[in-house]
């Protein structure tokens, strides 16, 4: 008897979906019977088994989105909306059923992503002049925070090695800073890498997909570039065509 296997629905073209390191499973917004980004589920790219919730639908916090996961497997940080504070970022460590906020203000922090040594989290964060600049602080319960762009700044992604933190200006450019986190982090070079319209696309919006995404080895970059646009070509179709040949 052939083994079925139980394929679950397709993810919502609007999930956020983040990749586990080795590249077995994702975390998705949305899980179990509720609809809508209400919470964190996991599920295998291959289809097998269910899904997963690792944030309880019942918490007190609003829609969340996953943006990354470490590179140990263990933690997953992501944004999520609250009615008191806007848009603030969130880890849980899978399995343990809690939540916690690394920050949280009254302004609104969105895109993080864990260094690889897992010692550093970058976000994007706004501030009373409505400028989203990218930040660094620690990925534990205290230190200090580091603003990296210079000119506005959103979406960072760290390079494999941590040696470098990329990010998206205002006017589609993506930058590369050469940073060093010992004995303390810091920015030691900026540079463009290059510049590309779509990377600008919805740079000021609060919760946006990221436009890019980058290779462990710094060297390949994957755009998300909008289709193209215009009116397709009108089809005609001919009704009685053999009438036209007795004519």
């Amino acid at each position: 008897m052939q083994e079925q296997v139980d394929y679950a629905q397709p993810l919502h073209p609007q999930d956020f979906i983040s990749w586990s390191p080795d590249g077995s499973k994702v975390a998705f917004t949305g899980a179990g019977q509720t609809p809508g980004p209400t919470s964190v589920g996991v599920r295998a790219v291959d289809g097998s088994g269910g899904r997963e919730s690792i944030l309880p639908i019942g918490q007190p916090i609003g829609q969340v989105y996953p943006n990354d996961w470490s590179t140990d497997g263990q933690f997953i940080v992501g944004t999520v909306i609250r009615a008191n504070s806007g848009y603030d970022l969130f880890a849980t460590r899978i399995g343990s059923g809690t939540t916690t906020f690394p920050v949280a203000s009254r302004f609104d922090e969105t895109d993080p992503d864990l260094s690889p040594d897992m010692k550093w989290i970058a976000y994007a964060a706004i501030d009373e002049s409505r400028h989203w600049d990218v930040y660094v602080r620690p990925f534990g319960p205290s230190g200090g925070v580091w603003r990296v762009s210079r000119a506005g700044g959103r979406h960072p992604r760290w390079s494999g090695d941590g040696r470098e933190l990329y990010y998206v200006t205002p006017d589609g450019e993506l930058m590369a800073a050469s940073v060093s986190g010992s004995p303390s982090f810091r920015v030691t070079d900026i540079r463009e890498r290059f510049q590309h319209p779509a990377l600008g696309l919805d740079f000021n919006t609060s919760l946006a997909y990221s436009p890019y995404d980058v290779a462990r080895d710094g060297d390949r970059f994957l755009l998300r570039v909008p289709a193209e646009s215009g009116m397709p070509e009108p089809i005609q179709v001919l009704l009685n065509w053999r009438s036209l040949g007795r004519r």
